[in-house]
């Protein structure tokens, strides 16, 4: 072989390499052979084709990847350096920087610890980067005289660079007497060193399929090849690839060298443009199953995100083998969303008050809802945190307090009950408490007591104990701890989870687990660990910083079967099949804005790559994998929001094959559409009534929110009125529009109280009670977290503009009820539809007695925070109107539904009486008992809705119009009560109101 080889994409670099390494030794030893790959997954490819050649034992050749190649080189120079970890390096840098008084880089005038680790990691890379690029000092000075006289950067940027020079020096100097190294020192130093260090423990060295060399490598390949028995092989063709040309010529090799011998022909390409990830994924399993050697075959994910849906909805479905060799970001995982969690909580709470959504947020996660253990099984701990679940969700209390749950009887005892007769199991009250403690304790840091009364009066010392022997380190979690206390913390909580929780169901969950504890090894394994103090806010943030740049290896030995990969992972390596997911701009490549520290435009000052060198290296791994594939299915999600545009590579192999064609590509037949076969029920869904159905209907009181339902979807009525299928409640983090209403109408409700029965009369003094209250109220319902200033300052104007509005009515206004239940105590209210009836119910918000003698009436105020519709003029032309023309002239039956309950319920001749609130007393004159002169002089009854966002009233009828239209809206209620209790008239699906439908709870449940 010579000392520069040039193959073509389409030759198999490892059967190029089994065939030279056969041919050149004859006693099945290459042990004084090494080979340098870019990365580590060739290796295991090589020793299987040679073990598959020879058929027998051999003693293999030494098998770098080149970081390995490097460390190897230089453990000659310094063999009792340790890499360092990133860690480490933001903490010697930490203390660099404030030592230099370097305050402003993080744009802030103290540098804190946990405002650093993103910035630590940046400078980090920087100077990996200067170090593998082979940067002189004397460059760095020039940038640095330069930065003084002010680039056009940053200003955070001309201070970086000005003291860059000396940050370099002191980290290095900080690795050699710490004994660390990094990898891009250990690139330096082995570049700077190669021509004094002996590599006569092999006879040959091969450096294979690199691209885009760094300066450091380009010294240390150029001298063994030179001086040593050192030969390179790169592949590609250099006319397609500057970069391959440039290194070429680096060598020795000009354009005389390739010229002509290569010509660039496209496999079998097929394009697949789908919809979203979904899509690719199901299109994905057709082609797997459709290939008949997935053992050579290679299903590339751009991506990581892809990998879970993958292995549910297409892997899983194959019934053969498959390999997954990629990266998975750890921060994706449910261990690392529990103790998200777990700190989340604590950084949010109280004193000793915990946000109830951050305390569900932790009970609720699967790993603690399933621990188990002798004395209390999985089922019925998932019990216990459900029914903790219920009762927070029916306080709506935005803090609590764990240990007041864990003494709260009547809870613990309908746990008892509800245990035994969902899961026939006797459980005591004692082992509750015990397990809610130690969940309390172990992921809310409490203290752990057992109370005295629970050991017949024994002491409260001599009881508490802890009920597991994994909490060795006495640590508590305080705001201010070492590093390796927080560290202790985490390990335990890991070791409970593991030791009494069914982590072994969830995927990856052994290299997941795996993973953190050598994440929380390196932490305390860091060499200054005992002498680091740190708040805990700066702990979760170091944490966090860890996982967010950490991902789970999958090893990828086994090379049998599919082999599932990164795009990295494919190098060097060539398969039959290749399907490759997500060619999204943006993806692959990956975006063209750099996550440096310093902007693009200084790099070449630097004598650093610019962005362009790393969109040709994708360009080259695309390509080298394409071209040496026989067939490859390349699919991208159609440009939507968020999504980008397909591949730029893509676009090229258009071109490329409308070149070859000679004819533009018709993207219609060219380019596959796949599209899930959904058999879509636009219309047509109806529910018929059943003998159950119809005897529900004949028993149901209705209410106008009832009726109103049904006017507008019939089906949403089954679903919610019949069934009684409720949306499970959750408390939200931010208020939802039902939360506010519930807030407005109890404000307005216990406001109105204090005036009833009496002249409502608003001055200074009642608007300052009505501030108090309406400050209590809103604590009450949202809390006191300041993230809610936005909304309690829109509640403090319209409740203001409410409140001016009220004032200024020149009526007199008399209070009669609020919150009032019609029909009253234990009374019926009827409707007649001729030969039957029905029962009706309502809650009326506000009931006023207005005006004054003769021109008293009665008005009922229905308060709305949103929307609301009044009946329309062309109602009064409707003969035989269908239910779909009274949604769209009716709109809502609430207001007449309104007047007529009260006025069946209540027949006053006077005014001197009130209606108590929640209509807990009738009014002395009812219907039953009003004689036929009473019922003359009784008060005309109005009704209106209540804009709380325009602050007006709105009526059904003034007082001086006609009272016509209520007469006719219940003529045609009638009408809509009998089509609902009609066996014949099925629950029909009303689709026409897109919105109605988007927000229906029950979309699902009716194949919408």
């Amino acid at each position: 072989m010579d000392k520069i080889t040039l193959l073509d994409f389409k030759d198999d670099l490892i059967e190029f390499l089994t065939n030279e390494l056969c041919a050149e030794s004859k006693n099945f030893d290459f042990s004084s052979d090494a080979l340098i790959f870019p990365g580590r997954r060739p290796a295991f490819y090589l020793r299987k084709a040679l073990s598959q050649r020879l058929g027998r034992s051999y003693f293999p050749p030494k098998i770098f990847s080149i970081e390995e190649f490097i460390s190897y080189l230089f453990q000659k120079i310094n063999p009792q350096a340790r890499p360092i970890s990133l860690v480490e390096a933001n903490f010697i840098l930490y203390k660099i920087i404030k030592d230099l008084s370097l305050s402003q880089l993080n744009w802030q005038k103290e540098l804190q610890l946990s405002a650093f680790f993103l910035w630590g990691k940046k400078i980090f890379e920087f100077l990996e980067e200067l170090d593998k690029e082979l940067i002189s000092d004397k460059a760095l000075l020039n940038v640095a005289a330069n930065a003084q006289i002010g680039l056009e950067v940053p200003d955070y940027v001309n201070r970086l660079l000005e003291n860059i020079l000396q940050i370099r020096t002191q980290f290095h100097q900080e690795l050699q007497r710490l004994k660390f190294t990094s990898c891009g020192f250990s690139y330096y130093q082995a570049a700077e060193s190669i021509e004094h260090l002996l590599l006569d423990e092999f006879k040959e060295i091969i450096f294979c399929g690199f691209f885009a060399l760094v300066e450091a490598e380009k010294k240390v390949f150029k001298y063994l090849v030179t001086e040593k028995n050192a030969k390179i092989i790169f592949q590609g063709n250099p006319e397609d690839f500057s970069i391959l040309s440039d290194e070429l010529n680096f060598f020795g090799k000009g354009k005389s060298f390739w010229k002509g011998k290569f010509r660039t022909r496209l496999p079998n390409i097929r394009l697949y443009e789908c919809l979203n990830t979904e899509s690719e994924v199901n299109c994905a399993k057709e082609i797997l199953l459709d290939l008949k050697e997935k053992s050579k075959t290679a299903l590339v994910l751009s991506e990581e995100s892809a990998l879970i849906p993958l292995m549910y909805q297409a892997l899983s479905e194959l019934n053969s083998p498959f390999n997954i060799s990629l990266g998975y970001p750890l921060r994706r995982t449910p261990i690392w969303a529990l103790i998200e969690a777990i700190f989340c909580a604590q950084e949010r709470k109280k004193d000793e008050l915990f946000y109830s959504i951050d305390y569900l947020r932790v009970m609720l996660h699967p790993y603690i809802k399933n621990i188990a253990d002798k004395d209390l099984d999985g089922a019925v701990n998932r019990i216990l945190i459900h029914r903790l679940e219920e009762v927070l969700l029916k306080r709506k209390q935005a803090f609590l307090n764990p240990s007041q749950l864990e003494e709260d009887l009547d809870f613990l005892n309908q746990v008892c009950l509800s245990a035994k007769r969902l899961t026939n199991t006797a459980v005591s009250v004692r082992a509750l408490r015990q397990r809610l403690q130690l969940i309390h304790h172990l992921f809310f840091f409490t203290p752990f007591e057992i109370p005295a009364t629970e050991f017949g009066g024994a002491s409260r010392q001599k009881a508490s104990r802890p009920l597991s022997g994994l909490f060795r380190t006495g640590f508590r979690f305080s705001k201010r701890g070492s590093l390796k206390d927080f560290v202790n913390l985490v390990e335990e909580m890991l070791l409970f989870i593991l030791e009494k929780s069914t982590v072994s169901s969830y995927m990856f969950s052994g290299d997941t687990f795996q993973r953190f504890f050598q994440i929380l090894k390196e932490l305390a394994s860091v060499v200054f660990v005992d002498n680091i103090e740190m708040e805990s806010i700066s702990f979760f943030e170091l944490l966090r910083f860890y996982v967010y740049f950490s991902n789970i290896p999958f090893s990828g030995v086994p090379l049998k079967g599919l082999q599932v990969v990164g795009v990295l992972e494919t190098r060097n390596l060539r398969f039959k099949n290749v399907i490759i997911l997500d060619a999204q701009e943006g993806i692959f490549p990956k975006s063209s804005t750099t996550d440096s520290l310093v902007p693009e435009g200084i790099l070449p000052c630097l004598g650093l790559p610019h962005y362009q060198k790393k969109e040709e290296i994708f360009r080259y791994h695309f390509f080298r994998l394409v071209n040496s594939a026989n067939n490859a299915f390349i699919l991208y999600r159609k440009p939507a929001e968020n999504i980008g545009s397909r591949s730029r590579f893509v676009e090229e192999i258009i071109w490329m094959k409308e070149k070859e064609e000679k004819q533009l590509w018709d993207e219609k037949t060219k380019i596959k559409h796949p599209r899930f076969n959904i058999n879509v029920r636009k219309r047509g869904f109806n529910i018929e009534k059943s003998k159950k159905i119809t005897e529900v209907l004949k028993n149901f009181v209705f209410s106008p929110t009832a009726i109103d339902t049904y006017l507008r979807c019939p089906v949403r009525f089954y679903f919610r009125c019949i069934l009684n299928l409720k949306e499970k409640e959750r408390i939200s983090d931010e208020p939802e529009a039902k939360d506010l209403g519930n807030f407005f109408h109890k404000f307005l409700a216990d406001f109105f109280s204090r005036f009833q029965g009496r002249i409502l009369a608003l001055g200074d003094a009642e608007y300052e009670d009505f501030n108090q209250l309406k400050d209590k109220t809103f604590a009450q319902s949202f809390g006191k977290s300041k993230q809610n200033f936005l909304l309690k300052a829109v509640v403090d104007m319209r409740l203001a503009q409410f409140f001016c509005q009220q004032k200024n009515i020149k009526e007199k206004i008399r209070i009669l009820g609020t919150e009032t239940n019609l029909p009253f105590n234990k009374g019926k209210i009827s409707f007649s539809l001729d030969k039957s009836r029905v029962f009706l119910k309502g809650k009326l918000d506000r009931i006023d007695e207005r005006g004054s003698g003769k021109d008293k009436y009665i008005t009922i105020v229905d308060y709305k925070t949103g929307g609301f519709s009044l009946p329309k003029k062309k109602l009064m032309e409707l003969v035989s109107p269908s239910r779909q023309d009274l949604k769209e002239t009716v709109g809502s039956f609430q207001l007449p539904l309104y007047i007529y309950l009260y006025e069946k319920a209540a027949s006053p001749v006077r005014s001197n009486y009130t209606i108590s609130q929640k209509g807990r007393d009738a009014p002395p004159n009812s219907v039953a008992g009003t004689s036929n002169g009473a019922r003359k002089n009784r008060l005309p009854v109005f009704a209106c809705f209540y804009s709380l966002k325009d602050n007006k009233e709105e009526f059904l009828f003034n007082r001086n119009g006609s009272r016509q239209i209520q007469h006719q809206i219940l003529k045609h209620l009638k009408s809509l009560l009998k089509e609902i209790l009609s066996p014949g008239v099925a629950f029909v699906r009303d689709d026409t109101d897109s919105q109605y439908c988007d927000f229906c709870p029950y979309s699902t449940l009716c194949k919408r």
